[in-house]
């Protein structure tokens, strides 16, 4: 018995999916293979290398101004 998995990107309006096609049932192992990202905060959301791009300078942006707040 093999089990179908589909991962969607959670990127705003985004429509890429990974399909495991009998492969692997892994999550993390798709994801990686695939080059996505797991969500920094939480392992419920996974991002395409394309939207993966806007999530992380978003990210990056609140990061750098708690450490401007901080300061």
């Amino acid at each position: 018995m093999s089990a179908n998995v589909t991962i969607s990107c959670d990127g705003h309006g985004c429509n890429n999916v990974i399909d495991n096609n009998g492969f692997s049932d892994d999550v993390q192992q798709l994801i990686e293979y695939h080059h996505w990202h797991n969500d920094p905060t939480t392992d419920e959301f996974h991002y395409c290398d394309f939207c993966w791009t806007t999530v992380k300078t978003e990210y990056d942006e609140v990061a750098r101004d708690k450490e401007l707040d901080n300061a």
